[in-house]
């Protein structure tokens, strides 16, 4: 097998091109991919096809090795979900696994569908250098000579926020003709989801990440394949033909996922997953995340959820995004701090006010979470406004530097 490290991604459509090259070697089991943090050891297994990072918000970077098996697994599973295999428009950047995943399940329908160019079900590639607008996606729907069946595309919210800002009407028309239209990679706050929904967008929410093969849950449902289930912790742990091998070191030794024994009727090759979510798990199997496990804040002695904070913030017409960390304190230990975006008169969830200022949003971040009866200790102590929250991959936001912008702030 070849290895394939195709180098740095620019965000230019040649440099796209180059990815979906390199993809379509790793389709055809004739290359294994390398999109590690680092540079691949001497010596490799010949079974990996996919080495790739993740990184959470805490920005520690892995490497997560998969073999054309998980990765099928996972594209098979997104087919039985989605109602086929499909044509996939792509938004997202090839060096992390949702975009990896919306190249790689065009090349599988090309081939489910026996279609002479391999490259048949995916849509124009975008220049992704330039800043993301509806019109690009207009431009790029109305170039597509699709093939016939489901199309399909993939958006992180802070896209779909800006596709549904000031809906233009021939967008909407476009993103219509979408079988399904999934959002992942954060949280998508409630009302942009309405709004997207009301508008007659197919969404779908998907959670997963490196290690799962991209998106296993869909709509808050596990895949077809995929079991959730908690630990004594609250942690969600994830067993499914989709989770990668293990993490792979720079010296090319695996640490393996646990291998689950197949049952009878079951799949073979199936592993678990841990992952640092708290979860919980509705009676019919429906899937709530929490929060991380190690975001966890402890301030006087009680633990704060900052994705709960956040997201009764987000609830508030003030508020277009929110990230809640914590500085140190000598009364608290921590003191719970809220990164807060004012909404455009344009958002969602904020279309009948006037962009608030800052002394608006300190009376509204306290009353909101107040009114999600968190606890009092839940109640952000200081409130900061920010023009954009930092962020890591796409979608995801970093929080150690999140943290390090609330200090320097505070010092300001």
């Amino acid at each position: 097998m070849r290895l394939l490290a195709p180098g740095p991604f620019t965000g230019t459509r040649d440099s796209f091109a180059r990815y979906v090259d390199a993809l379509t070697g790793m389709s055809d089991g004739a290359t294994l991919v390398w999109l590690a943090p680092f540079a691949p050891p001497q010596s490799i297994g010949a079974q990996y096809a996919l080495v790739l990072p993740t990184s959470g918000s805490t920005g520690a970077p892995k490497a997560v090795a998969h073999t054309l098996p998980t990765l099928r697994a996972s594209q098979t599973a997104t087919a039985e979900a989605l109602g086929g295999h499909g044509a996939w428009l792509p938004f997202l950047p090839p060096t992390h696994i949702a975009g990896v995943q919306v190249v790689a399940r065009a090349l599988r329908t090309a081939e489910e569908r026996g279609l002479t160019d391999p490259h048949g079900a995916l849509g124009p590639l975008p220049d992704l250098g330039a800043s993301f607008t509806a019109r690009a996606v207009l431009e790029a729907m109305e170039q597509w000579v699709a093939p016939d069946g489901p199309l399909f595309t993939s958006f992180v919210p802070t896209q779909l926020e800006r596709l549904l800002r000031d809906p233009d009407r021939a967008v909407l028309e476009q993103l219509r003709r979408f079988s399904a239209i999934l959002v992942g990679g954060a949280a998508t706050p409630a009302a942009l989801l309405r709004q997207g929904r009301d508008l007659g967008l197919r969404l779908v929410t998907t959670y997963g990440s490196s290690e799962t093969a991209g998106g296993c849950v869909y709509s808050a449902r596990p895949l077809p394949g995929v079991d959730l289930s908690l630990d004594d912790e609250g942690r969600l742990v994830i067993t499914a033909p989709c989770v990668a091998r293990g993490y792979l070191s720079d010296e090319g030794e695996l640490s393996a996922f646990e291998s689950v024994p197949s049952t009878a009727g079951g799949a073979a090759g199936v592993r678990r997953f841990v992952t640092s979510d708290l979860a919980d798990l509705g009676a019919d199997g429906t899937l709530s995340i929490r929060g991380r496990a190690d975001h966890v804040i402890i301030t006087g002695g009680a633990k704060v959820n900052p994705v709960e904070v956040e997201q009764a913030i987000c609830q508030h017409p003030s508020a277009a995004a929110a990230l809640v960390t914590s500085v140190p304190d000598d009364e608290w230990g921590q003191k719970v701090v809220a990164l807060v975006v004012p909404a455009e008169p344009a958002h969602p969830g904020g279309a009948d006010v006037e962009r608030p200022g800052p002394e608006l949003l300190r009376e509204t971040v306290p009353d909101a979470v107040r009114a999600a009866r968190l606890g009092s200790a839940s109640v952000p102590k200081i409130t900061l406004v920010v023009d954009d929250l930092p962020m890591l991959a796409p979608g995801k936001v970093d929080r150690v530097r999140a943290a390090d912008l609330a200090r320097r702030l505070i010092r300001e």
